[in-house]
């Protein structure tokens, strides 16, 4: 008989509220944080906005994709030295 793995719903929802929180303040502060030299129409400045919402993604993603590339290398390095 197989048995199946604990799966922790509520600690899955949480993570997923954490992700989700720290994509939109992403977002919705660099869309807000975007400035434009001169008189900027209201299509520039949504314009400009998104595109830094856009980085702002990326960033993230990427800061994200280190920190747990960091986790990876550090855990192979501990089972190498177990070895």
């Amino acid at each position: 008989m197989q048995e199946i793995a604990h799966f922790d719903f509520n600690e899955a929802v949480r993570s997923i509220r954490k992700t989700d929180s720290e994509l939109y303040k992403a977002i919705k502060e660099s869309y807000e944080h975007e400035q434009h030299d001169g008189n900027p129409t209201n299509i520039d400045k949504h314009t400009f906005g998104i595109i830094a919402a856009i980085e702002a993604v990326y960033h993230l993603g990427q800061s994200t994709g280190y920190v747990q590339g960091y986790a990876a290398a550090k855990a192979d390095q501990k089972k190498q030295e177990g070895k």
